[in-house]
């Protein structure tokens, strides 16, 4: 059975996927088609309860499984592990991403004054119309409705890569315990197509 906080995540998921698209339309900002610079370069940071169905859909893989243990054996951080750059539509993840990934380039930060400032990735387009602070999506405020959902020692912020590996290593035990009682080992959470 799913578990309702992942419910309620993707369903916010869907709610900020409506507000981005809202927001790229009023502005006219885009991606670069196959452009993929923030899952090259970028080091963001999420929950591991955000890293949980990603976790799910690598431990599901045995392919994936054996290719991530060389990944993270490597030491390697960038580019993100579903990023594939043969591609037109590079994340190989993107129903089930982080919000960090479903707002980059598309919101706002707060300054230490708490001011809402826009954040556009250096890569995308001029928008020819203004930004307006009302419009904006912010990080921060995002950030918090996400983190209340997670149980406490999921909710901690982390680079991707350490979040995913923390949730890889979750899942892989929850597994195994769960092969142990006869449970099954079934994701408890939808995964990647």
């Amino acid at each position: 059975m799913l578990d309702v906080r992942f419910i309620t995540l993707f369903d916010y998921y869907s709610r900020l996927d409506t507000l981005t698209s809202a927001f790229r339309a009023s502005t006219g900002l885009s991606c670069t088609p196959g452009c993929g610079w923030c899952c090259e370069t970028g080091d963001p940071e999420i929950t591991v309860f955000e890293a949980m169905p990603l976790a799910c859909t690598i431990v599901s893989n045995p392919f994936l499984m054996e290719r991530y243990n060389a990944y993270r054996g490597a030491g390697t951080r960038k580019p993100c592990f579903f990023h594939d750059a043969s591609r037109d539509f590079r994340c190989t993840a993107y129903a089930i991403r982080p919000m960090m990934c479903r707002m980059f380039g598309y919101a706002g930060v707060r300054d230490k004054n708490g001011a809402v400032r826009f954040k556009t990735c250096p890569k995308m387009r001029n928008s020819a119309r203004p930004v307006t602070v009302p419009l904006i999506p912010v990080f921060q405020d995002l950030q918090l409705t996400v983190t209340s959902l997670a149980p406490s020692e999921l909710a901690r912020l982390l680079p991707f890569p350490d979040a995913l590996s923390e949730a890889v290593d979750r899942e892989t035990i929850r597994r195994r315990l769960s092969s142990e009682n006869g449970d099954g080992t079934n994701c408890p959470l939808p995964v990647a197509s």
